[in-house]
């Protein structure tokens, strides 16, 4: 018996290590972020979905050490290997934590007014540096590990200065100054306002800096050897992001990696052992200095929340996603990870779920009867489809993959949904045995709330529009005609583009754009006639020309009826006319400016509902798609999140501070739905 007992545990073990090398490259998770290694090299932490996961150097199945909706970022492992420093956003702006290495309670170092992003230990472990944004500028900073008062170690008098990081004899500190990592985008960009290193003794303030590069190259994310004689730093001085070293006594740089394609955007250096690990092509990957040669690093994930009952009592609203039924009388929401069921109206709600697993993701069946969600189960993100009525589940997908954000088509047959982060694609619920169509391919991540899916359909569900990372990191907005290989991009601006929808005769498409200058809803008008541009040469050589004077012919004499234009209705296109978008591209409503917008076009295509912030207010209203004024419907002085429009086109539906609100599109009242007492609490 025991013999048995251990060989089935040898083959579970065996089963975990063979799916996590046996996976191809494409079917491994993406999107891991600032990977940095115990001093060991044996340990792996990173961010992953907003978490802090830790996974062997080696690979295999990574173990999820927080469970939060804020977003962790950036682990740092302390010199002893105990502790991982990170940034999170608990209470509003990011501040710094520290928690044990293989996960537990977490304490706080800082109380900051701005993000404070964590850049590593000192060499005995008695402090942690970072940068933080204050005064208009990211600062150099350090403070006492066991918390206090934090040192400003560098001031920022014109340009930034970023991640500081103490050599490991404690007495010299790195710096990034001047550029931010947020312009890691614009590889190959050569200006003199370029990102340089600085070393200076590690004194408060610093003192007798030392410029060590000076080039107009971006020259990013000093890291210590662990000899402390010479610095690893990610530079673009030959096009793409590779890793180079520098000797910092002579400044000698030599270059360790020839990559042109996909470079470098995070790696860490073991203080002891001197292993390093990039993060590349959104991942993890082994590098060796010497050769230049990378290896991935296979690494899955299943580590589902284990809840206790007291995270189900609901002691506070805490909506954290919402959809409304196609026939307009019901509500369903995920409060507490749990999936909830009310009226549309308000009052009483009814737990759908009980589950120590986290239910996210949720939509209507257009026979609003059922609801789809996702849930892990057997190491994969699932799609699961529950009767409201009866409570019934069935479990339509299966494998250690996701699938995101799952909902019905136009079709009202197919389901459509994300798969992991490489794919759209569609199901067929009646047929789960049958291959899952791939509708579109790309780099997709994953938001919040059921306003932040990447894709959606066009009403009568002929074209499909999503968000594609391109090569600069910057989101665009695409649309597909399905069935058809040819994608468009209806992206004239540059920045980041959110796709919304097409008007019914396909003449207009809504999209909203956030740039550096400019954010906004737009509308490009495919019909608009462009005039062409003609070069002032041009113009004055036609002025010169001769003409003789047109010659009117009475229509009355003539005895010809004077010709009536007729309008011929619009087709639906095959294809987008998608020539000069830029001068077809105007804003929807002018008057209308914020830093974040909800967007919802009525069926009709003549009216756009319209939520922005702007002044710590949100505030909606109804604009007319082909201009005109805008009118306002409603304003609130407070976060909101989501945006729903029920089918019948009556109410809006929306969460603010983590209560589910609606309101009337015909008039400005807003009623609230209270799930603290479980009884009629509809104010």
């Amino acid at each position: 018996m025991r013999r048995s007992i251990v060989a089935l545990c040898l083959l579970a073990l065996f089963s975990v290590a063979f799916s996590a090398t046996s996976m191809g490259q494409d079917d491994l998770p993406m999107f891991l972020k600032n990977p940095h290694l115990s001093p060991d090299g044996r340990i792996i932490a990173f961010d992953y979905d907003g978490d802090i996961w830790t996974v062997p150097a080696s690979g295999g199945e990574a173990k999820r050490l927080t469970v939060h909706l804020a977003h962790e970022r950036r682990p740092y492992f302390s010199p002893d290997g105990e502790w991982l420093l990170y940034s999170a956003n608990y209470h509003g702006y990011y501040d710094l934590y520290i928690m044990p290495a293989e996960g537990g309670e977490y304490r706080r170092l800082t109380y900051s007014p701005g993000n404070d992003i964590p850049s590593g230990w000192s060499a005995d472990g008695k402090h942690c540096f970072y940068y933080s944004f204050r005064d208009h500028y990211y600062d150099a900073f350090k403070i006492s590990s066991e918390g206090g008062i934090p040192l400003r170690i560098a001031y920022s008098r014109r340009d930034p200065v970023y991640a500081p990081l103490s050599s490991p004899d404690g007495s010299k500190v790195a710096l990034n100054y001047r550029s931010g990592f947020s312009d890691w985008d614009r590889k190959g960009n050569v200006t003199p306002n370029s990102s340089e290193i600085f070393i200076a003794d590690n004194t408060v303030p610093v003192s007798n800096i030392r410029r060590m590069t000076e080039n107009w190259s971006q020259d990013y994310l000093p890291v210590w050897s662990p000899e402390g004689d010479s610095l690893y730093f990610v530079s673009d001085r030959k096009g793409e992001y590779n890793l180079y070293s520098m000797t910092v006594s002579s400044g000698e740089v030599k270059r360790h990696t020839d990559l042109s394609d996909k470079g470098i955007r995070w790696f860490t250096v073991a203080s002891e052992s001197g292993d390093i690990v990039v993060e590349r092509k959104h991942r993890l990957y082994k590098l060796d200095p010497n050769t230049g040669e990378t290896e991935l690093i296979p690494v899955t994930f299943f580590d589902p929340p284990k809840l206790t009952e007291n995270d189900f009592s609901i002691t506070k609203v805490d909506i954290t996603d919402f959809s409304v039924a196609p026939d307009g009388q019901k509500v369903a929401f995920i409060s507490g990870h749990d999936v909830y069921i009310m009226a549309a109206s308000g009052g009483y709600s009814k737990p759908l779920t009980r589950t120590y697993e986290r239910e996210i993701h949720l939509s209507w069946a257009p026979d609003s009867r059922h609801v789809l969600f996702n849930r892990i189960i057997n190491r994969g993100l699932q799609i699961v489809r529950l009767n409201v009525y009866d409570g019934t589940e069935t479990v339509l997908t299966t494998g250690a993959d996701n699938k995101f954000t799952p909902f019905y088509m136009p079709d009202g047959k197919h389901i459509a949904y994300q798969h992991n982060y490489e794919s759209i694609r569609m199901m067929d619920p009646s047929d789960p045995e049958a291959e899952h169509e791939v509708l579109a391919r790309g780099i997709f991540g994953r938001r919040l709330m059921q306003s932040g899916r990447w894709f959606d359909f066009s009403a009568d569900g002929k074209w499909m529009t999503y968000l594609d990372y391109n090569d600069m990191m910057t989101l665009d907005g695409k649309v597909k005609k399905l069935g058809a290989d040819e994608v468009f991009n209806l992206s004239p601006l540059g920045g980041f583009n959110y796709p919304g929808a097409f008007t019914p005769d396909y003449s207009k498409f809504l999209f909203t754009n956030y740039n550096d200058g400019e954010q906004g809803v737009y509308v490009i008008d495919f019909k608009k006639t462009v005039k062409p541009r003609v070069s002032p040469v041009e113009k004055l050589e036609e002025l010169l020309k001769p003409k003789e004077p047109e010659k009117k012919q009475d229509p009355k004499k003539t005895g010809k009826p004077v010709e009536k234009s007729e309008e011929k209705p619009s087709e639906v296109p095959e294809k987008l006319d998608t020539t000069d978008l830029y001068s077809k591209t105007r804003k929807l409503s002018p008057a209308i400016k914020g830093t974040r917008y909800f967007v919802h076009l009525f069926k009709s295509g003549r009216t756009a509902l319209v939520m922005r912030y702007s002044g710590n207010k949100y505030a909606a209203y109804a604009c007319p798609v082909d201009g005109g004024k805008p009118q306002p419907l409603l304003q609130v002085n407070a976060r909101v999140t989501g945006l729903e429009v029920d089918k019948q086109e009556r109410f809006f539906y929306f969460v603010m501070n983590g209560a589910l609100y609606r309101a009337a599109l015909s008039n400005k009242k807003q009623v609230k739905a209270d799930l603290r007492h479980r009884d009629e609490t509809l104010k």
